[in-house]
């Protein structure tokens, strides 16, 4: 018997092996699978604050000594200098008198204390020569050849010179108390006709100026505030409901 079997084109026998091709290829490849455990983690939050930067650093400069501002060389945004930047000068007429009266008053300290030296020198000279009077005389007297009231003027003479030494000694001592007092006068006249020019405390920039030339000043009157632009902090203003999570080390702005 003859059977008769329909003719197989060869498009479809070629479609048939590269399906039976990829079946195989499928079944024998291997996908990988990634295993993962479970684990907390701490996912962040943002929010979008309102705040502005500020120097961390910065001066606000002061008149240290009363008077008519009578100069200033800097303005707003001019950069300074620490220690080389004149600022302002206060009036220094005062001042300045008042170092030439306080010289003359060392002068009249130290003169009145060399008058008091050349006195307890003096002094002292007559009390030796009158300690060796009395100690002569007191011989003499022990022996009977001088009297009794001989005797008694060395004496007398012989303490009244003990307390004009110790006298005159004290008035040394005052004396030299009055030099130093004097001196001590001065240097604070001399500091005062210093302060009257003001330097720059800190290196920065000008932020603000807050008087004029001709302004009367009072001491510890601000009249430059300089800023350190070089380490500026950021304040922000937080909602109340973020304050429980502002904790120092735990949250970050």
């Amino acid at each position: 018997m003859h059977v008769s079997l329909p003719a197989i084109k060869p498009m479809n026998l070629l479609l048939a092996s590269v399906a039976l091709a990829a079946t195989t290829s499928l079944a024998q490849q291997v996908l990988p699978v990634k295993v993962t455990p479970v684990a907390a983690r701490t996912f962040e939050r943002r929010f979008l604050v309102q705040g502005s930067l500020q120097t961390k650093n910065f001066a606000n400069v002061a008149a240290r000594t009363g008077g008519n501002l009578d100069a200033i060389w800097v303005d707003d945004g001019d950069r300074v200098e620490a220690g080389k930047t004149v600022l302002f000068q206060v009036d220094p007429v005062a001042q300045s008198n008042a170092v030439t009266a306080a010289e003359q008053d060392l002068a009249v300290a130290r003169a009145a204390c060399a008058v008091s030296r050349a006195a307890s020198e003096k002094t002292a000279a007559e009390s030796l020569k009158a300690e060796r009077d009395f100690k002569r005389y007191s011989r003499l007297h022990e022996k009977g050849t001088v009297t009794d009231n001989e005797f008694e003027i060395y004496e007398t003479a012989y303490i009244v010179t003990q307390a004009a030494l110790r006298l005159t000694k004290a008035e040394v001592e005052l004396a030299e108390a009055r030099v130093v007092q004097a001196e001590a006068a001065l240097r604070i006249a001399q500091k005062d006709l210093e302060d009257t020019r003001i330097f720059a405390p800190i290196s920065g920039i000008v932020n603000k100026r807050a008087a004029e030339p001709g302004e009367h000043l009072a001491a510890g009157q601000v009249v430059l505030r300089i800023d350190d632009p070089t380490v500026v902090e950021a304040v922000a203003y937080l909602p109340a409901t973020l304050y429980p999570e502002a904790e120092p080390g735990k949250a970050t702005f």
